[in-house]
Parts: structure tokens; sequence; C-alpha cells
């Protein structure tokens, strides 16, 4: 679960909760039952919030992370070159 949305300004505003669930994670909210606000939103900084908290929860371990999210680790690392990330 990520707590962000883009803001007008396209700054990340963690106030108003986003729910992205993945193949492992159990829940009540289905893939198409996400909502978009009505401003937009960023994919870019979001895959970035997605990767971080991925790493976190998972020690630091891209692998593991990559699973998470539903990549391999090479998808994973390409993503985080992509993105400009230091991780």
């Amino acid at each position: 679960m990520i707590s962000s949305e883009i803001d007008r300004e396209g700054y990340l505003n963690p106030q108003i909760i986003l729910y992205i669930p993945t193949r492992q994670m159990q829940t009540s909210m289905k893939i198409d039952e996400i909502q978009i606000p009505s401003t937009g939103i960023d994919l870019d900084e979001l895959t970035k919030v997605l990767i971080r908290k991925a790493i976190d929860m998972k020690g630091g371990k891209k692998v593991h992370a990559a699973k998470m999210l539903g990549m391999s680790g090479a998808t994973l690392l390409y993503r985080i070159k992509k993105c400009g990330m230091n991780v």
C-alpha cells in the first residue's frame, strides 16, 4: 500500500492513500478498482515510490523486492537505472 498522490504542482502528497495490490498481497481491492486522481498521476514518480518501498520492505534485497513487484531482478535494475535512482 502506497500513501501518496501527485498534487497540482507534481509533488507527492502523503495525505492521500493509493492502494496498489501486488500478486502476493491479500487484499479486498482488485487492481481494476484503483482510482486515479482527477489531477492525474506521475507514473515515473509512482514507480520510484513503489521500488523504494519494496526494497525497504525486503531489507535492501533487490531480488526479493523485484519478486514482490512481480518482475525479474534484471527488470528492477533496469527501472532503477531508467529512473535515475540511487538505491
